[in-house]
């Protein structure tokens, strides 16, 4: 998986934008909006979630990013989470702008809301959006301990004769691209290789595949301490491994099943005993696509609230 700049968080399920009077302009809003749908309905992170402390307390998280490839802007997004009472519920929405934002239409949504787990977390109903100038898709899911018992899509998938179907076995044990973008922070607050070592079972309504994290390293991330995230991350490489709901072979999917240079950086999310990205390295065929964390919000539980880290 990763973000939608890589099947990663999997915006495809979309068709790709209309033919631009060039190809590499093409490429490259393609892979913005591949990215951008990443923030907004898919990730990388882990769905394994502690309790946080005050479990019963309201607290929240808000996020929002800015895309570019090749250091040139090209879209926004946001990734917004509270939990209360052992409950999540986590928003997420992206659009294309700039001149890019001029020349094609493209924005999606997604939310889900679930119970949080000691071992895994629970989603319970989980729905997303996306459309640009030619299509549009909605999904929607209900989960049932960890399975999915209802899912719809529309309009319709039409599967190729090569499409690896997905069977009721795909969608067992699985969270949403969502839930997936949330990890649990350790029992003593501190960040430490064991946030990244796991396996991250993701079914997005038409992909099943997993998002493997490995720990790369530690960073410090810098920047305006009043509104943005100022303070240590822990890097993780991101492996997408496709299982099921793809065509084997094709382009997209063997560039990013085969690479090894995707990241995610996982920081804190103030009380929540969550950690969620601030940063997300995405290569493409050509150029390198970055999601960085812009503004920071989150609930701290000696001061309530706080635009950025203390």
């Amino acid at each position: 998986m990763a973000i939608e700049c890589t099947p990663v968080a999997h915006a495809s399920h979309l068709r790709q934008p209309a033919q631009a009077s060039s190809s590499r302009l093409h490429a490259c809003l393609a892979a913005a909006r591949r990215s951008l749908a990443g923030i907004a309905v898919a990730g990388i992170a882990a769905a394994t979630v502690a309790t946080p402390a005050s479990a019963r307390e309201d607290h929240y998280f808000a996020i929002g990013y800015t895309v570019s490839l090749n250091g040139i802007p090209l879209g926004k997004g946001s990734f917004s989470g509270r939990v209360a009472g052992g409950a999540y519920r986590l928003k997420g929405d992206a659009r294309l702008t700039g001149i890019a934002g001029m020349l094609f239409e493209y924005k999606a949504t997604g939310e889900v809301d679930g119970r949080l787990g000691r071992a895994n977390h629970s989603p319970r109903r989980f729905g997303s959006s996306a459309s640009d100038e030619r299509s549009s898709q909605v999904v929607s899911m209900s989960f049932s301990r960890g399975r999915v018992d209802q899912l719809s899509i529309r309009p319709t998938v039409r599967a190729s004769k090569d499409y690896i179907s997905v069977r009721s076995g795909h969608m067992t044990n699985v969270v949403d691209p969502m839930t997936a973008m949330i990890i649990s922070a350790g029992s003593d607050g501190t960040l430490s290789p064991d946030d990244c070592n796991r396996t991250i079972p993701v079914f997005n309504g038409r992909e099943r595949f997993d998002l493997v994290l490995r720990y790369k390293g530690m960073q410090n991330v810098s920047g305006n301490r009043r509104t943005t995230y100022v303070g240590p991350a822990v890097v993780c490489q991101a492996l997408y491994r496709p299982i099921a709901g793809h065509r084997p072979g094709r382009g997209e999917i063997e560039y990013y099943a085969n690479r090894k240079d995707m990241e995610v950086w996982l920081a804190p999310a103030g009380d929540t005993g969550l950690l969620v990205p601030v940063r997300m390295v995405v290569p493409t065929p050509i150029g390198t696509g970055i999601i960085q964390a812009t503004a920071f919000a989150a609930s701290y539980a000696s001061v309530g609230h706080t635009a950025a880290t203390r």
